[in-house]
């Protein structure tokens, strides 16, 4: 009897073990990433203009920015930029477009380089985990840029209408 008695309590136990027991799943992921990630943070936007004003710069608030992640304290990176000669219009008007011999920037950390994006740079490094790459000047601007620094639409004589083109930065971890 002692023991059926056990065995009732038991399984009534169990039943309300049960009654209150609860679960719930969760995921957990991880994200692999390629060696090397490069995305846009700011297009290089010249706005409105008058083509009296014949050349229109890039500096304050009017650059391009990119910003990598690579593998900490381990990569090397070459740049190479793709730049237009020209920002064109919808019926194929244009415009030209240039940049100076140093207006462009990659900083990592404490590293830094300002160099030619027409040329690029072949070989900057040791980057941190992320770097960025400025086009048209703008790093710690305290001083008015020499115009080597920055980027020029010239829009003399330039007609009506919205011109634009692609800056392509290329960035290869060595």
């Amino acid at each position: 009897m002692k023991r059926l008695f056990t065995l009732a309590a038991l399984a009534a136990l169990a039943t309300a073990r049960v009654a209150a027991q609860s679960s719930a799943g969760d995921r957990t992921s991880i994200n692999v990433l390629q060696e090397l990630n490069l995305f846009p943070v700011q297009s290089m936007d010249f706005r409105d203009h008058f083509p009296s004003e014949r050349h229109v710069f890039s500096g304050r608030g009017n650059i391009a920015q990119w910003r990598g992640v690579s593998i900490p304290g381990q990569s090397h990176i070459s740049l190479t930029f793709s730049l237009p000669n020209a920002l064109l219009r919808n019926d194929g008007a244009s415009v030209p477009f240039s940049c100076g011999t140093t207006s462009g920037i990659v900083l990592s950390g404490v590293n830094i380089s300002q160099f030619n994006p027409n040329a690029g740079d072949p070989d900057f490094g040791p980057t941190t985990d992320q770097f960025d790459v400025f086009l048209g000047r703008e790093f710690a601007e305290s001083r008015t840029p020499p115009e080597s620094d920055l980027c020029t639409v010239d829009i003399t004589g330039a007609g009506p209408g919205f011109y634009q083109a692609t800056l392509t930065l290329t960035v290869a971890v060595l």
